[in-house]
């Protein structure tokens, strides 16, 4: 016999999935939707992300990252800005 404790049982869907089951039933009935719910694209990863996250296993960044983020990513991310937008600013080591 499967139990299910009372309060799992009496949950109520959430808000995110009731919109997303929403907006697939307006598709299925031939409605022009754009859905805004669980912030899913509509196109596949790009190869090149895909090859880099690929290529960040193997290398074995495979664990949570420091709260502020891996110091190579934070400093390849100001050279980009500063490269693209000329923000000057520099990254602190934490």
């Amino acid at each position: 016999m499967e139990y299910i404790a009372t309060r799992v049982a009496t949950m109520a869907e959430s808000e995110t999935l009731a919109m997303t089951r929403i907006a697939c039933e307006l598709k299925e009935a031939g409605k022009d939707v754009i859905s805004l719910s669980i912030g899913e694209p509509d196109f596949n990863t790009p190869e090149e992300i895909m090859d880099f996250g690929k290529l960040a296993i193997d290398e074995n960044y495979s664990h949570y990252s420091p709260v502020p983020g891996n110091l190579d990513l934070r400093k390849a991310i100001c050279i980009k800005f500063e490269r693209d937008n000329g923000t000057g600013r520099s990254i602190r080591r934490r």
